[in-house]
């Protein structure tokens, strides 16, 4: 037998082995269906989904002109950034803090503010 014949049995051999089962199914399919629909339109990661917990992004303006942003989901420190300094000081001071919060906590502040305007717009009218 030539080495040819050889490989040509061989790779009979290699293609007759049945492909590997599926796992996962439908689950695994959907999620990376709604990952890539989200990609597409340009959405961040996790977007979609319904969150309980409340994110708060706190803003600090450093004495050496850098920021630090550090991003909290509920208790959890989720990311933390600092930027460049044109003069960097080995402990700056804190200049200024901005605090914002997201998720059901402001849902919730923001219809409890839009009940209290509608209830007085109610009390106002002749």
């Amino acid at each position: 037998m030539s080495t040819i014949d050889e490989i040509r049995e061989q790779s009979k051999t290699v293609w007759a082995v049945s492909a590997a089962p599926r796992t996962g199914g439908r689950a695994a399919e959907d999620s990376f269906s709604a990952l890539l629909k989200n990609m597409r339109a340009g959405k961040p990661a996790g977007s979609g989904e319904e969150k309980d917990t409340q994110t708060t992004t706190v803003t600090q303006v450093l004495s050496d002109g850098s920021v630090l942003v550090t991003v909290y989901e509920g208790n959890r420190i989720v990311s933390e950034t600092k930027s460049r300094s044109a003069n960097p000081e080995q402990t700056p001071a804190v200049l200024s803090t901005r605090t914002e919060t997201s998720g059901m906590a402001q849902m919730a502040q923001a219809a409890s503010t839009l009940g209290e305007s509608a209830l007085l717009n109610l009390l106002q009218r002749p």
